[in-house]
C-alpha cells in the first residue's frame, strides 16, 4: 500500500537556490558533454542544421562515470563535498587530455596521409570504449573510407585495417537517398556508405555510418531501405518505399 512519508527534518530541508542551480547545471552540461563525443549537437537549430562535434569522449565514457560516481560515494561517506569537487577536477583534466590526444592524433594522421600522397579530405579520430590511449581512424579517401587504429603506446602508431567503398553513385543508392527516411538519415550520418542487396529491380539499400559500424544490419548507425520496383510510383518524395529502420 501507500504510506505517508515522514516530514523532512529541519537540517534535511532542501535549499531552493541550490536545487535550482543544480537543475540548470544538469540541463546545460548534458548537451555540452554530448558535443564532446562523435554524435554531436545542433546548437544552431532550428536556424541551421549544422552539427558540432568534439570527437573527444566516447558516447558513454566509463572513466567519466567511474570518477564522478566515486566522488559522490566518497562525499556521502565522509559527509563533506571535497571528494566530489576533486572528482570534477579530475574529470575536467581527463577531458582536456582526451581532447589534446585526439587533436594531436588527427594532425599526425593528416601529415602521414599527405606524405604518402593520399587525398586528405576529412579525418575522424574517434575515441574507443575503455582504452583512452587508442583512437579509431576514418580517412575520407574520395570514393572510399580508409579505416584504421591510432595507438599512443604501440609501434607503429597508425595501423590501417582496410577500407570500404562509399558506392554513393550507385543507382540504387541514389534512389535510397531520395526517400524521406534516407534523406533524414543522411542529415545525421557523417561518414555514410551504401550497400545494395536483393534483386536489381527492387533492391534493399543499406545506408551505414562508418563512424559507428561497418555492419549493414547493425542496430545502431545503419538504415535499411527497401526500394519499390524500378518504374513503380514511390509516392511523394519516396514515401511509398518500404523502409526497415535500424536505430539512430
Amino acid at each position: 500500500g501507500v504510506r505517508r512519508l515522514p516530514p523532512l527534518r529541519r537540517r534535511d530541508r532542501l535549499d531552493f537556490a541550490q536545487v535550482a542551480l543544480l537543475s540548470y547545471l544538469s540541463v546545460w552540461t548534458h548537451p555540452l558533454l554530448d558535443t564532446l563525443n562523435t554524435y554531436g549537437m545542433r546548437w544552431l537549430s532550428p536556424f541551421s542544421g549544422r552539427w558540432f562535434y568534439g570527437d573527444t569522449l566516447f558516447i558513454v565514457d566509463p572513466w567519466v562515470w567511474a570518477m564522478l560516481a566515486g566522488g559522490v560515494v566518497l562525499a556521502r561517506r565522509l559527509g563533506r563535498g571535497k571528494p566530489a569537487g576533486l572528482a570534477l577536477a579530475i574529470v575536467t583534466g581527463y577531458i582536456l587530455a582526451m581532447g589534446i590526444g585526439s587533436w594531436a592524433a588527427r594532425g599526425d594522421v593528416r601529415q602521414r596521409a599527405a606524405a604518402s600522397g593520399g587525398a586528405v579530405a576529412r579525418i575522424l579520430i574517434s575515441p574507443v570504449p575503455v582504452n583512452a590511449l587508442e583512437r579509431r581512424v576514418i580517412l575520407d579517401d574520395g570514393d572510399r573510407y580508409r579505416i584504421g587504429r591510432y595507438r599512443w603506446l604501440a609501434e607503429p602508431r597508425l595501423v590501417w585495417g582496410g577500407s570500404v567503398d562509399k558506392n554513393a553513385q550507385h543507382p540504387a543508392a541514389r534512389r535510397a537517398m531520395a526517400t524521406r527516411e534516407g534523406a533524414a538519415f543522411l542529415t545525421w550520418a557523417r561518414f555514410p556508405f551504401f550497400i545494395a542487396t536483393g534483386r536489381e529491380s527492387a533492391p534493399v539499400v543499406h545506408i551505414v555510418d562508418a563512424r559507428y559500424t561497418l555492419d549493414p544490419e547493425a542496430p545502431f548507425g545503419a538504415l535499411s531501405v527497401r526500394l519499390p520496383p524500378a518504374g513503380a510510383s514511390a509516392g511523394n518524395g519516396g514515401e511509398g518505399a518500404d523502409q526497415a529502420v535500424s536505430g539512430r
